[in-house]
């Protein structure tokens, strides 16, 4: 019984993770992937902003987690989730390279998105060096 149990339960998940990826394309995975960043990227601006201002440890972690649940929210509006979004990055990488050269705009878009992750990186790091 417990075994045909597991079983059920293993092709449920199975399927399940099998739909999620199946509904992102190359396209969906960038457009997803770029207002992700973004939303990310504003909660590493929160952030910046509690540091300077001296907030403590609590006002930082309750910061973080606002700002994963709202890229979790986004996730879950596209009918996947950051560890099936990120397979199938893994996976498609060559069709989604594709995608983006085929696509200037959001190439384009993507590098702008680095360029301003590693700037909010930086500012972090001397903010908490200086700490």
């Amino acid at each position: 019984m417990l075994t045909s149990l597991r079983i059920i339960f293993m092709a449920l998940l199975l399927s399940g993770i099998a739909w999620s990826v199946e509904t992102l394309t190359p396209e969906t995975y960038v457009r997803l992937n770029s207002q992700a960043r973004k939303l990310t990227m504003d909660g590493m601006e929160t952030r910046i902003g509690l540091l300077k201002n001296g907030a403590s440890q609590e006002e930082q972690l309750a910061a973080a987690e606002q700002t994963n649940q709202a890229v979790e929210s986004l996730f879950k509006s596209y009918g996947t989730t950051g560890s099936l979004h990120t397979a199938y990055g893994t996976y498609h990488q060559e069709q989604i390279s594709a995608w983006l050269e085929a696509n200037p705009v959001w190439n384009q878009t993507e590098v702008d998105l680095n360029q301003r992750f590693q700037a909010l990186s930086s500012q972090i790091d001397v903010l908490l060096k200086g700490q």
